[in-house]
């Protein structure tokens, strides 16, 4: 499977460098704008679900626990 690599840089890419809002959730990020302190319906599907699955796929429980914490996160905003 020659795109483990590519998913595990990419989740590792998602829990210690994206942006996060103060509320702990994955802020929102485009090629433009930053969006400070945003978290959008499109980051949970984009970034938030696919973080997920790649835990269950690699056995990477914190990756999972990350998605929970940050989709929780958007409930609370």
């Amino acid at each position: 499977m020659a795109y483990l690599p590519w998913l595990e840089s990419w989740a590792e890419w998602a829990m210690h460098e994206m942006p996060r809002t103060e509320q702990g959730g994955m802020q929102h990020m485009t090629l433009a704008e930053e969006n400070h302190q945003q978290m959008w319906d499109d980051t949970l599907m984009m970034t938030v679900l696919p973080l997920a699955k790649i835990g269950k796929l690699l056995n990477r429980p914190q990756y999972v626990e990350e998605a929970t914490t940050s989709s929780c996160s958007m409930c609370r905003t």
